[in-house]
């Protein structure tokens, strides 16, 4: 992100928008950035799933009897002639229009991309999530809209030098299961800070124990809290990060 001033004007430009999954509660705030005449956005990276009113068998595209989400988009191109969500409950063709007036290259990523370049050698961005399945073409259907398209939330492990951030967006129970299973899934998980999912009755602890963090981030509506997670016993008996909320408050005072 750069930063600048034109004739006493602050201007931003923001290279890279990573949008976990295009729900409400997300692509809301980031609307008028992407409108705003002072703020530039390069590029947004997005995780393929979108949401729509008509043809197809679910808002989030069409579900195979196999249990399988088959209408994933890469680009803007891919929505033309499709009849995308508006209204005030959803605002996905609000979000879509405004990436198409700001300019900015809007592509997918997901697993298969491995180590994203955001131009900067100090920086490694590995994807982590979400997961493609038969032939990289599909996404598993985590039993209704709203565990798939939180399941499959753009995931990804942010290096800078020697420290680790692992970024989760809405990564829930299922979806977090998910990246275990997958080859080699626990290994690209590790990281000293652990952005924890939002989601508090969907947390997986399995999760928490597989990235091992050093310092865990909490979000919660407009309260953050930062608790220190360095003791293994720490993760045990959690049934969700209410507990560890709980627990993490009770360990610093």
């Amino acid at each position: 992100m750069e930063v600048s001033s034109d004739q006493g004007i602050n201007r931003v430009t923001i290279d890279h928008l990573f949008l976990s999954h295009a729900d409400k509660d997300h692509v809301e705030g980031l609307i008028p950035l992407l409108n705003h005449p002072r703020i530039t956005i390069n590029a947004i990276h997005h995780n393929g799933i979108g949401q729509f009113d008509f043809g197809f068998n679910t808002d989030l595209g069409n579900l195979s009897n196999d249990n399988r989400l088959t209408i994933i988009h890469d680009f803007l191109n891919d929505l033309n002639e499709l009849d995308i969500t508006s209204g005030p409950q959803d605002l996905f063709a609000d979000w879509i229009q405004a990436v198409s007036a700001s300019g900015a290259t809007y592509g997918r990523l997901d697993r298969t991309t491995g180590i994203f370049d955001e131009g900067d050698s100090d920086i490694t961005c590995e994807i982590v999530g979400p997961v493609l399945e038969s032939n990289r073409q599909y996404l598993r259907w985590f039993s209704n809209k709203s565990y798939t398209i939180n399941g499959h939330s753009l995931v990804f492990r942010l290096s800078y030098r020697n420290v680790r951030t692992f970024f989760t967006g809405d990564l829930n129970i299922p979806g977090s299961e998910h990246l275990l299973t997958t080859q080699n899934g626990d290994l690209s998980l590790n990281a000293h800070i652990f952005k924890a999912p939002h989601r508090s009755n969907e947390f997986c602890t399995s999760l928490l124990e597989a990235v091992h963090p050093m310092i865990t981030i909490v979000s919660s509506g407009e309260r953050y809290l930062i608790m220190v997670t360095r003791e293994p016993t720490f993760w045990e008996p959690l049934a969700d990060i209410v507990e560890v909320k709980n627990l993490c408050c009770s360990q610093l005072k």
